[in-house]
């Protein structure tokens, strides 16, 4: 899960984070939605800019921000025909069916428009807010319109959870002149629905193994040439993913759609004459769900896993208490490592920024043995292998040996 944004972005919506603890509170309480719904309208138009979730520089990280942006004007959207309804009631308006504002003592015999008077700087009214304004003679009551505000609101939030997971760089962006230098051959594969994959595949001289690797959520395959340097160095030949969406392979991506990516390779790898005991799945960041999804279900010779996490819902929480979690879910390793029928090795940075070092050995912790994690020293989540350095192989070369 590259994009270094988590302990920034904690600091970043701090004060908006209070803000809505306060509104939760006040209908509680059961103070005028009304009132509550203006008061959280107005906090959200003084949002500053700082308040924005910061994220590094780089195409990968400008979509997040973007969308992150934009909650406060999509969720003031939301809350507006409650704050305009509250107003109404409080100014005692209503509309006519031609949707004129009419006082309320005249609606009932006579259509001549009422002129509203100006709408108070604060909302005065305690009484609560009972029906929604929609925009024509019908409203809504307030204990069926408000539910419908939040799921919605809800939904967008999942929407954009669902994009923050994924930053892939298509052709012809990242460093493609790199294949000619590692001798990588370009191979084409199918995934059961249909979707047109591309990987790397890298053969390593007098090596029986054949490692299926599955790269975290940004960029594609080119910008892991090191990690290819350094498996074939440790032993190891290397079928490098990319998945739906990233690099030159087709469509979009998704959770289900990654777990068939990895299907594909993996079948490619049988094809090709590699049996089950020869092949090695690594995954890295958001890669190391895919791999243990699809050790969960086949079998293999040995997982690697590098910056693992427990779940999706376990990062988000890092990166947004709370709220998080209610919106990004999935990639649940937790619950599936104990399947995996194969010696597990663990990399982790103990300075990773995105996923917590804690996370990766509660993940280590519920794993079956034989199993050995490795903590890299002043390591953070984008620079894990080029900080090891040489011990990165010569850990993969110590942990083939066991496999073969």
């Amino acid at each position: 899960m590259e994009g270094k944004f988590a302990s920034e972005g904690l600091q970043a919506i701090d004060g908006n984070v209070d803000m809505l603890t306060a509104m939760t509170r006040e209908l509680v309480k059961n103070k005028g939605i009304g009132e509550s719904a203006d008061s959280a309208w107005r906090a959200l138009g003084q949002l500053r800019p700082s308040s924005r979730l910061p994220c590094p520089e780089g195409p990968e990280n400008s979509r997040l921000e973007q969308s992150v942006s934009e909650i406060p004007s999509m969720l003031r959207w939301l809350l507006n025909p409650i704050r305009n309804a509250a107003v109404m009631e409080a100014d005692g308006l209503t509309r006519g069916s031609s949707g004129k504002l009419m006082s309320k003592a005249s609606c009932r015999c006579s259509d001549e428009p009422v002129q509203a008077e100006p709408r108070p700087h604060r909302l005065e009214s305690t009484r609560p807010t009972r029906a929604i304004y929609t925009g024509s003679s019908m409203q809504i009551p307030w204990y069926i319109g408000w539910p419908i505000a939040i799921a919605f609101a809800v939904g967008i939030l999942f929407m954009i959870a669902s994009r923050a997971s994924y930053y892939p760089i298509k052709y012809p962006g990242g460093f493609w002149e790199q294949q000619s230098k590692l001798g990588a051959e370009d191979v084409w594969l199918l995934a059961s629905d249909g979707v047109r994959l591309h990987a790397w595949w890298v053969k390593a001289r007098q090596a029986s193994l054949a490692t299926l690797y599955l790269h975290g959520n940004a960029g594609n395959l080119t910008h892991r040439f090191l990690q290819i340097l350094e498996i074939t160095a440790g032993g190891s030949s290397v079928l490098m993913l990319d998945y739906r969406g990233y690099g030159k392979s087709g469509a979009s991506p998704s959770e289900n759609g990654l777990y068939a990516d990895a299907d594909a390779a993996y079948l490619y790898l049988l094809d090709h004459g590699y049996s089950a005991r020869h092949i090695v799945l690594q995954g890295e960041s958001l890669g190391t769900a895919v791999a243990v999804d699809l050790a969960s279900r086949k079998e293999c010779a040995g997982v690697v896993l590098e910056a693992a996490f427990t779940s999706g819902r376990d990062v988000a929480n890092t990166v947004l208490p709370l709220i998080g979690p209610l919106v990004f879910r999935g990639f649940d390793s937790k619950s599936k490592i104990a399947k995996i029928r194969a010696p597990l090795l663990f990399f982790h940075g103990d300075r990773d920024e995105i996923i917590p070092l804690k996370l990766g050995r509660s993940l280590f912790e519920a794993a079956p043995k034989p199993k050995w994690f490795i903590e890299i020293p002043e390591a953070g989540h984008n620079d894990l292998v080029a900080t090891a350095g040489s011990s990165y192989r010569e850990r993969l070369h110590e942990f083939y040996g066991h496999l073969q």
